[in-house]
């Protein structure tokens, strides 16, 4: 099964706020918190995966995760039986107080 089609000018529209954010950011190195609300169903995964695809396909040059980051998963991966499931709807750090 192939990937599905993205569609919605809305949700398109809201890809391209989520780039320019993710430029802001990286421009300024000042963090942002993002959240993406709405009912089930609406599609918010997809736009999450549609973000990082063209993120991957757009920006390749630059890694999408801090070092500190990946090095905190991998050793949280390190011997643990949890399957990848199990980690969705995490956030890191575990916790997080805006300025």
């Amino acid at each position: 099964m192939g990937e599905l089609p993205f569609v919605g000018t809305e949700r398109a529209a809201l890809v391209e706020r989520l780039l320019v954010a993710f430029d802001e950011v990286r421009a300024s190195d000042s963090p942002r918190l993002v959240t993406l609300e709405a009912g089930s169903g609406w599609g918010k995964s997809r736009v999450v995966q549609e973000f990082y695809r063209r993120l991957a396909a757009e920006r390749q040059e630059s890694g999408f995760w801090p070092a500190s980051i990946l090095e905190a998963v991998a050793e949280a991966d390190r011997g643990s039986l949890e399957s990848p499931g199990g980690r969705r709807k995490r956030i890191f750090p575990a916790s997080f107080v805006a300025p």
